[in-house]
């Protein structure tokens, strides 16, 4: 779990990165910063093994946005206040938005392989027997 949740901190500060340095050429950098963070989310919960640890890929990406934004509001000064506020207010949004997609994503490969297997309801997971064969 300490992997993912490293992987996902190092993917948020990359695309914060590519947004940031991006955003100056044109709209594109952006865009694919921002799909780069909804396609990450989505394998993070494809491959999560559990519900209830879904939810925390998403918050973890986004926290280095979340945090920039928090310093940012705090110590603004001046007109630009009020629209770092709704670009925070967004951020938030957004991280609420992957969450929830997130959880579609893992209750789709769920169902699927559930289909797969022929059954209905979650498919358990393998492990190794004592015996040596599958369990």
């Amino acid at each position: 779990m300490t992997k993912r949740l490293l992987t996902d901190l190092v993917v948020g500060i990359l695309a914060t990165a590519v947004f940031a340095i991006t955003s100056r050429w044109g709209p594109v950098g952006p865009i694919l910063a921002g799909f780069a963070v909804v396609v990450a989310t989505m394998v993070a919960a494809f491959r999560e093994r559990s519900p209830k640890w879904v939810w925390v890929h998403a918050p973890v990406m986004m926290s280095i946005v979340i945090v920039m934004l928090m310093y940012d509001v705090a110590t603004c000064q001046g007109r630009g206040c009020s629209s770092m506020l709704a670009i925070l207010i967004f951020a938030i949004l957004v991280t609420s938005l992957l969450v929830t997609l997130s959880y579609f994503v893992f209750y789709f490969r769920v169902l699927v392989r559930s289909k797969m297997a022929g059954r209905v309801g979650p498919v358990p997971i393998k492990t190794k027997s004592p015996a040596g064969g599958l369990g």
